[in-house]
């Protein structure tokens, strides 16, 4: 079981929730990343498929379609 907020030391990661995601769709020219991905239950999202901005290009060029 992870440690509590209080109780974590400052960049601490504790009681992370993974989910599956799909890349769906990877536009280059708007750098736009659609993903489509299971149940995300520690915020309370269903399952769905979004698109998302890349923060870099390069992380645009690297996601190919149908990836996990």
């Amino acid at each position: 079981m992870g440690a509590s907020a209080s109780s974590a030391k400052p960049g601490a990661v504790t009681n992370i929730v993974l989910s599956d995601g799909v890349v769906k769709e990877v536009d280059q020219q708007t750098g736009m990343v659609t993903l489509q991905h299971g149940e995300l239950k520690d915020v309370g999202m269903p399952a769905m498929t979004m698109a998302y901005k890349a923060k870099d290009a390069a992380m645009v060029k690297q996601a190919k379609e149908s990836e996990k």
